[in-house]
């Protein structure tokens, strides 16, 4: 039968599939599929399975030292990311998220601490910024019992990338925090969107996604916990994601029909009907193979598939 997961309806509750008891085994089994040599990856110079994730996490841990403004190690692959600490990751949009996707952060900053390793948030911000507004509660009401909700805009639509979304509607944007204030009932207190927004403000010169990431920094530093964290568009700028690019398209129709077979496995594991969940299929146009990544440029509004067609030589 199918896992059915339901959010928790108690506040304070929390739901964790698998439970954080068995995610040290997992980590150690995980590690230990990845750690081998006999694996090779072609059309890479160093060959080995081993190397290319010894080689991974070193610039990872680097590039999110570098982002983040902190001291580097004085040689790549020192303590704290030995080869021995696991490096847990997790991930999500540089959005407005909701606590339900907050929660990960903390149980992130946790496990990091409770396994001897580091904790990396990948903020996924080569993702398409999909929402202008947040739905906050009103009063509907005398009761306390009477609340709906309300969205409330902090700018005009966009549909670029995070990493190229910048404040299109300054007023709406200044004005934020104080028209969340006021739709908020005021047996809420002060709102902890105030000093939040404050600190969103002072970057107001960077993409939004980028101010909304260091000021829930900010907070989560407040509360004790405090990742590494990495923009996926600083990673896929290194030369080891190029080659891991470069692999995946030298092999795209070998890599299609594995995942593909995952995906479809996935779906049929937990009875899922759509194709387009919990990702869609890669799909082939004659010649053309599609692979897992997305392009766009600076004159286009809309990021769009990658299509590559293997040639003797060469890949288009």
């Amino acid at each position: 039968m199918p896992l059915r997961l339901r959010a928790p309806a108690r506040n304070g509750e929390v739901l964790a599939e698998p439970g954080f008891d068995a995610i040290p085994d997992l980590v150690a089994e995980n590690r230990r599929r990845l750690n081998r040599d006999d694996i090779i990856i072609s059309n890479w110079s160093n060959g080995s399975l081993r190397q290319f994730r010894t080689d991974a996490r070193t610039i990872a841990y680097i590039q999110a030292l570098e982002y983040l403004g902190r001291p580097l190690p004085h040689k790549p692959g020192s303590v704290p990311l030995s080869g021995d600490a696991p490096l847990i990751v997790s991930g999500h949009q540089p959005d407005l998220f909701h606590p339900g996707v907050w929660a990960k952060n903390f149980a992130l900053s946790g496990l990091a601490r409770k396994l001897g390793g580091v904790g990396l948030n990948l903020i996924v911000d080569n993702d398409t910024a999909k929402a202008n507004a947040v739905r906050v509660p009103v009063a509907t009401g005398e009761s306390p019992d009477e609340v709906g909700s309300s969205a409330v805009p902090f700018d005009t639509p966009s549909d670029l990338p995070y990493e190229e979304y910048r404040v299109r509607n300054t007023d709406v944007f200044a004005t934020f925090a104080e028209r969340v204030e006021a739709a908020l009932p005021a047996s809420i207190g002060e709102p902890l969107v105030r000093r939040a927004w404050e600190e969103v403000r002072r970057h107001e010169d960077q993409p939004v996604g980028e101010a909304f990431a260091r000021a829930r920094r900010m907070l989560e530093r407040e509360w004790g916990c405090d990742n590494l964290e990495l923009p996926v568009s600083r990673l896929a700028g290194t030369e080891l994601f190029q080659q891991f690019l470069f692999n995946i398209c030298a092999e795209a129709e070998r890599f299609a029909d594995v995942y593909n077979a995952a995906v479809d496995d996935y779906r049929h594991r937990h009875g899922i009907r759509s194709r387009s969940h919990p990702v869609p299929d890669l799909v082939r146009n004659g010649d053309w193979q599609e692979v897992p990544f997305w392009a766009w440029n600076e004159r286009g509004t809309r990021r769009g598939r990658v299509w590559v067609r293997k040639h003797a030589d060469r890949i288009a």
